[in-house]
């Protein structure tokens, strides 16, 4: 039986560099958004 990070793992696997690309730029956005609110508050 698989668990689930190993499921995970192979999703990402599975990724193209564009697919990853997309992912890092939300990921970056939302931390930017984060700090901002942060600070703001």
């Amino acid at each position: 039986m698989k668990r689930k990070e190993d499921s995970k793992n192979n999703n990402y696997d599975a990724m193209s560099f564009t697919d990853h690309l997309e992912e890092l730029r939300q990921r970056v956005l939302n931390s930017i958004y984060s700090i901002l609110i942060c600070i703001f508050f």
